[in-house]
């Protein structure tokens, strides 16, 4: 399931249950502009802590929603996307909420309706609602800082930590001030099943125990550096290794203040049954800029995976192969075609690796090596230095034909948006796109 489905879905959901409890299970009495004003801020505040809550859930890192959402890195979108609407919600609630002034010099006071929370929550009626309004300051800004790029990563993951604390206090104040009638209802046990798996999630992360039962203690065997500002990074996980499916990623911890970072493993499950696990890391600047210096033979690293369905055998079954890769986005092929050497592909299938500059690449000799042993593979080399700027309208119509394709895709996020672009304006509703999404920021 999409991103976007998804969110649409649950809000869908939630609005229909709170529907049936308020428009005709409850309804409220007064005058039609303070009922209005009144109903919009329990909506609009009961959908944006439920999508926090479902966002503090997908935080943890729930293996079994994988199948669902198509990996972790999916749901790791959904989990940022869902704070976003939550705040979006969270600022409908408070114009609503602002908008008691204008309507108290309209029409007066008299027709406003009379709340009715929990007995046992009556005394928290003030205090929450100073933390509610409070913390929607606290979480504009939050939200703000985050989605700005131009804060360093680490200072993102600082601002990020505050989130669940935040979170716990809007609990509060969506507790203590939910209309006591909410909560006899459908409508009530759905957000009391939310709040209280959301609380849980908060806790876990708090406690810093996400993935925990997944992370395993090993070490640095080798560091090399290549061309291009990548760095070849070879870890041995430690015996309680599970394995892993060629395509998916780890999160890898070098450095406790620093944090884990998602990479994808660029190396299969040898058939020897020894286990290395090799990455091929890119310097971005900030916190990987810094690990050719930092990194050191036999550094102890926490591996807490593995995670994604980035699986070329997930595809369709009629439908053509087209791996397509630009700069480090080549990793997971690299493990497909570690793994299927001397094999034979059942249908044929073309690797596109796009790169600056083909010779001295180690990328491209690497490929060139395993791509012969495997049956079915041919490997084509975009150089932009030489061809120009690689055209995803010419790629996709040279490949469409009217057949079907699986386009496998991982590299920067301005190609797959030209990409995405290109299948729209071609309107090629036979080409299936998978991709790989690391910008959890």
């Amino acid at each position: 399931m999409k991103t976007k489905p998804a969110i649409f879905l649950l809000i869908a959901t939630l609005t229909l249950a709170w529907s049936w409890n308020a428009l005709y299970l409850s309804q409220l009495s007064g005058d039609g502009l303070w009922v209005i004003r009144q109903l919009g801020m329990y909506l609009t505040g009961q959908l944006s802590i439920a999508l926090m809550s479902v966002s503090m859930i997908l935080a943890t890192r729930p293996v079994w929603l994988e199948s669902l959402f198509n990996g972790m890195d999916k749901i790791y979108g959904l989990h940022k996307w869902l704070g976003i609407t939550g705040a979006g919600f969270a600022i409908a609630h408070w114009l609503f909420k602002e908008a008691g002034g204008p309507i108290s010099d309209l029409v007066g006071k008299t027709g406003r309706p009379k709340l009715a929370v929990l007995p046992a929550m009556q005394w928290l009626h003030s205090i929450a609602k100073d933390l509610g309004e409070w913390g929607f300051y606290i979480l504009l800004i939050m939200v703000a800082l985050s989605m700005w790029k131009l804060i360093p990563y680490h200072f993102w993951r600082r601002i990020h930590k505050l989130i669940p604390a935040l979170y716990l206090v809007l609990v509060v104040h969506s507790v203590a001030l939910m209309p006591a009638s909410y909560w006899a209802s459908v409508n009530g046990m759905v957000m009391a099943v939310l709040l209280l798996s959301g609380v849980s999630a908060t806790f876990i992360i708090l406690a810093k125990r996400i993935g925990h039962k997944r992370t395993h203690v090993g070490r640095v065997v080798m560091i090399r550096p290549h061309e291009n500002q990548t760095l070849e990074v070879v870890c041995d996980p430690g015996p309680d290794w599970r394995g892993h499916t060629p395509g998916q990623f780890v999160f890898l911890t070098f450095d406790q203040d620093e944090g884990a970072h998602p990479f994808t493993i660029a190396s299969a499950p040898k058939e020897s049954g020894t286990t290395q696990l090799t990455f091929h890391i890119k310097d971005l600047g900030d916190y990987t800029a810094k690990l050719a210096q930092t990194l050191k033979i036999d550094q102890p690293v926490a591996i807490e995976g593995p995670y994604g369905k980035f699986q070329c055998n997930q595809g369709r079954k009629n439908a053509l192969q087209v791996w397509l890769a630009a700069g480090v986005g080549i990793t997971p092929f690299l493990a497909w075609v570690e793994a299927l050497e001397n094999k034979t592909l059942n249908r044929p299938t073309s690797l596109h690796y796009v790169v600056t500059r083909r010779d001295g690449n180690h990328f491209v000799s690497l490929l060139e090596q395993k791509c012969r042993e495997i049956t079915n593979l041919e490997l084509h080399v975009h150089e932009t230095k030489t061809k120009g700027r690689f055209n995803a309208d010419t790629f996709l119509s040279a490949l469409s034909q009217g057949k079907a394709i699986d386009l496998w895709f991982c590299g920067p996020s301005k190609l797959a948006n030209h990409i995405h672009k290109a299948l729209k304006t071609q309107g090629l509703s036979n080409v299936d796109i998978h991709q790989e999404l690391f910008n959890f920021r």
